[in-house]
């Protein structure tokens, strides 16, 4: 009976101890659940998605974003209890994802156990749920490789799609795992008999996931569809041109591509392959939009790749780890290129981070209270509040604050970022499809909130654009179906009419001319003057489109008084056409700004861009005021 007792102790001590491992590892790198709502791009956003998942979830499902309908669980927020599921979900993720590198090391057979413990721990600081997913579902595709058990497939499955619902790009780098690994096991194996049972399974689940999440198929392709949609240009619109360090960059790339071949390890160049898509998508993540967070967001990807790799290589360890530090130290050296750098700074222990979520209520009431205090700046006048009353309402371009702050029936418009498909020059563009087109699907009231353009106007977009030239399409729904009711140093306020407003629209002939040509402008009085502009990449171009990212773009006005003015422009819509007259630049006075004679396009790297531009003026003609 007593030996008996023993190795039952003795067979539970490995298993106790993991356990406690986990834990520790666990609470040690807890991140920082402080999320509040605010004033800006980013934390207006955060509202909006939140409040629509609690208060408004049909409308969610509808919306274009690359953010899906359970993005509350990577940016969560106090509003109903987002932040209490989120943290929930975040934790099972996280211990799940510890204990499954740790499983994976046992299956592996490759590293000692105080090694791997040190490689879980700081894998562990710096996934976040982006790579807690994506790595989670690489786990356990490698398990199913290993032991053939059905269970790891459909977990893994079922994560990847619950991350694409999440963010798309989440999803579709952790969907790319799996289909990479279905291709190579099906090279390997030519067993089409076991792909055909692996495909039902990853069609049914994402079906059945799909369902749960949206409810109907029609919703659930649409989501596919825009998916799909935004994966393949949304970046172009938020792309950021710092000058990078390329005597850091090349050596990067050259031992990030030389790394699978150097190494002999089979199940090494194994994870190479199947988190190539996820590298690249990182890779273009991180340098798109290259700023701070973005940047980061590489370097911590790389962490969590190289650890993986480490675990499961069975051979030149040291070689491995000389990779991993090279790679990451000339990433983070190229790092003081990025504007507004800053040192990555951590919490040595994540144990007070979790202590704050322990106490809920407190915590929650804290975080309510400064997101209330950061909004309450957009707050309108009595007046103002009274004249929208129960009115749908929405704010353009990005500052839902507004909607938070005053608490007013929000009616957004489906694609909530930029729209850079469906952006033609093509004369049948404007139709009853797009934003604020149709009365049915318009909110009553626009808040249209006013941003520094860099020369004391009020137009400006982010990154040094006119947001007049963002969206050309949405402009003109605007124009023709709203009216200005109210100005304040902040925002206009536009009114939904009962009639259009603009009479007709016609072009000019199409003209080419070259980047640097100076084009004449014409003015005509009661006209929008628009320029439809359309430019192709070389070849070179578009392997740096694919590879790096677009290229920049930009419109210089020079104006009767021979002043020039020089706004950055997205070609992706320029098709649409870039505002010229009458040029606007302060909507708060009555005082005319000197006419647009000519402008001129150029961009930042001619030989990405071939020399010829199609233009065309086009005329917004508005009906008289009678």
């Amino acid at each position: 009976m007593i030996k008996k007792i023993n190795i039952e102790k003795t067979s539970l001590l490995p298993l106790i101890e993991r356990g406690i491992t986990i834990i520790i590892i666990f609470l040690f790198t807890f991140p920082s659940f402080f999320h509040d709502y605010g004033i800006g791009l980013d934390t207006s956003y955060v509202w909006g998605l939140n409040w629509l998942f609690v208060n408004d979830y049909e409308t969610l499902k509808q919306l274009v974003y690359p953010l899906g309908p359970l993005a509350f669980l990577k940016i969560p927020t106090v509003i109903g209890h987002n932040l209490l599921i989120s943290f929930l979900f975040f934790s099972i993720l996280k211990l799940g994802f510890i204990w499954l590198i740790f499983k994976l090391s046992e299956v592996m057979q490759n590293t000692g156990k105080y090694a791997t413990v040190f490689i879980v721990f700081m894998v562990s600081y710096f996934v976040n749920i982006d790579f807690l997913i994506i790595g989670t579902t690489l786990i356990l595709t490698l398990l199913y490789d290993k032991n053939k058990n059905i269970i790891y497939f459909i977990i893994s499955v079922l994560i990847a799609f619950t991350g694409l619902f999440i963010k798309i790009t989440i999803g579709v780098s952790a969907l790319s795992v799996i289909g990479t690994f279905l291709l190579m096991n099906l090279y390997y194996s030519r067993n089409a008999v076991l792909l055909i049972k692996q495909l039902g399974i990853l069609l049914c689940v994402g079906f059945i996931t799909g369902m749960l999440i949206f409810g109907s198929v029609n919703t659930y392709f649409q989501f596919l569809i825009g998916a799909y949609q935004l994966s393949g240009g949304y970046g172009e619109a938020l792309s950021l041109h710092p000058a990078n360090n390329w005597v850091l960059l090349f050596p990067f790339l050259i031992l990030i591509i030389t790394f699978p071949f150097i190494s002999k390890d089979k199940e090494v160049r194994m994870i190479c392959i199947l988190l190539l898509f996820s590298l690249f998508t990182m890779w273009k993540y991180g340098f798109t939009r290259e700023d701070m967070p973005h940047y980061r967001a590489l370097i911590n990807f790389l962490i969590v790749f190289w650890g993986i790799i480490f675990i499961v290589s069975s051979s030149k360890k040291t070689l491995t780890l000389i990779f991993a530090s090279v790679t990451i130290l000339l990433l983070y050296a190229n790092m003081h290129n990025i504007p507004m750098y800053r040192s990555i700074d951590k919490e040595i222990a994540g144990i007070n981070n979790f202590r704050e979520i322990l106490n809920y209520r407190a915590f929650k009431q804290e975080l309510l209270s400064i997101s209330e205090k950061e909004v309450s700046e957009n707050r309108l006048n009595p007046e103002l509040r009274e004249l929208i009353g129960e009115s749908t309402v929405d704010a353009y371009p990005w500052e839902f604050s507004y909607i938070a702050a005053n608490q007013f029936r929000w009616m957004p418009r489906k694609t909530l970022s930029i729209k850079l498909f469906d952006q033609k020059s093509d004369h049948a563009m404007y139709g009853e499809k797009s934003d604020f087109a149709s009365p049915a699907s318009s909110p009553e009231f626009i808040i249209f909130h006013l941003g520094n353009d860099g020369y004391g106007g009020k137009f400006g977009s982010i990154d040094q654009r006119n947001i007049l030239n963002d969206e050309p399409q949405v402009i003109y729904n605007m124009l023709n179906n709203y009216t200005i009711v109210e100005k304040t140093d902040k925002f206009l306020l536009l009114k939904r009419d009962t009639v259009s407003r603009v009479e007709e629209i016609y072009w000019g002939d199409s003209q080419d001319y070259t980047f640097g040509e100076w084009i004449d402008i014409p003015f005509i009085e009661n006209e929008i003057i628009r320029l439809n502009v359309s430019s192709t990449n070389t070849f070179l171009g578009k392997l740096n489109k694919i590879f790096y990212k677009e290229t920049a773009y930009f419109i210089e006005y020079q104006f009767e008084n021979e002043e020039v003015l020089t706004y950055r422009f997205i070609p992706q819509t320029a098709g649409g056409g870039l505002w010229c007259n009458p040029f606007i630049r302060n909507p708060l006075t009555h005082e005319m700004e000197p006419k647009v004679v000519k402008v001129r396009l150029r961009n930042a790297n001619p030989q990405f861009v071939k020399n010829s531009i199609k233009t065309q003026i086009q005329h917004i003609k508005f009906k008289p005021v009678l």
